[in-house]
């Protein structure tokens, strides 16, 4: 069982910033990624690689560039069987020795002031624990900018689940908080990044927003990492979610509508696999919000009177058009 009050190394650089890549078959990427930490106008920099299990040339391709290598950025490379991103990031949170946290994943790009401008943030701010950006989507030739209206503090949770999450790449953390709340959720293969930022939440850790596009999440055709979704891993990240809500007494019934509406528009907009599950999902919405949109319907209500809720609920399901 991990101690999540010391699952870090007590002996770090409080001026280093360890970058954490979690890699998984990205040969023709990953060169680009190592480029945009190098690029970084911040020093000192420690780069962490840990390769998921690539069975591409991924590890070849990282392993002759590190070999090159002659700046002055620390790369290191890490190989462990493939057990997922959450897993890779906890392994290299556990190597890193950096005084910042800044996680980033193998497709994704750092812009060059990125580190230099949320690191002299922190400086100007002592008692903040976070510092996030906003960024870009799309690819190098061709991207739009997304512009980060979510601050993380408890007076903004709902309107941070709403809108969330930020990009993995856009806030850098200290050491302290990521060790205060614990490493990533190795069991959510959805929704992972937002589950990830609600803790901090619930440690009423407090943010600060920097002015600048931290970077570029890049579209292509791979798959993302953590693309595993299905209704299981919904139940779940929804089930897990609640109980930190409630459990840190953050949970209002405006939180739970906001859930609730989650529910709904996973159920009425993915075509996951384990499509029974959705009925669960349902009743969940249903209890965090009575008025949840299949109940607005006259004929559901008319069937739950008669059948119940599950009954109703099943005939909804069986109407649903995929939007």
């Amino acid at each position: 069982m991990i101690n999540k009050n010391s699952w870090l190394s007590a002996n770090f650089d409080k001026n280093l910033v360890s970058i954490i890549i979690s890699l998984y078959n990205r040969e023709g990427l990953i060169i680009e990624t190592l480029y945009s930490v190098d690029n970084q106008s911040y020093r000192p920099i420690e780069c962490i690689i840990v390769d998921d299990g690539s069975t591409d040339q991924s590890r070849l391709v990282v392993e002759e560039y590190i070999s090159k290598y002659s700046g002055d950025v620390r790369f290191k490379y890490y190989y462990q069987n493939n057990k997922g991103a959450q897993a890779a990031r906890n392994l290299g949170s556990r190597k890193a020795r950096g005084g910042y946290f800044q996680y980033l994943d193998s497709d994704d790009i750092l812009y060059k002031d990125k580190l230099t401008l949320q690191v002299q943030a922190f400086q100007k701010n002592t008692n903040i624990h976070g510092v996030y950006s906003d960024w870009k989507i799309g690819t190098k030739l061709k991207s739009k900018s997304v512009i980060s209206d979510m601050a993380i503090n408890k007076d903004s949770l709902i309107n941070y689940i709403t809108k969330g999450p930020l990009v993995n790449f856009s806030p850098l953390l200290t050491r302290y908080a990521i060790n205060s709340i614990g490493p990533w959720n190795e069991k959510l293969t959805v929704n992972e990044e937002l589950e990830y930022h609600i803790r901090f939440y619930c440690k009423e850790f407090k943010f600060c927003y920097v002015n600048y596009e931290s970077g570029l999440y890049r579209e292509h055709s791979g798959v993302r990492l953590n693309q595993n979704n299905s209704f299981k891993n919904l139940y779940y990240y929804f089930s897990h979610v609640e109980k930190l809500l409630r459990t840190s007494g953050l949970w209002t019934s405006a939180v739970g509508v906001v859930m609730s509406n989650q529910i709904l528009f996973s159920v009425m907009h993915r075509r996951y696999k384990q499509k029974k599950l959705r009925l669960p999902l349902l009743l969940k919405a249903l209890e965090y919000n009575k008025d949840v949109l299949p109940f607005q319907s006259s004929k559901v209500k008319i069937i739950s009177l008669i059948f119940g809720k599950r009954i109703a609920l099943k005939f909804w399901l069986l109407t649903l058009k995929y939007i």
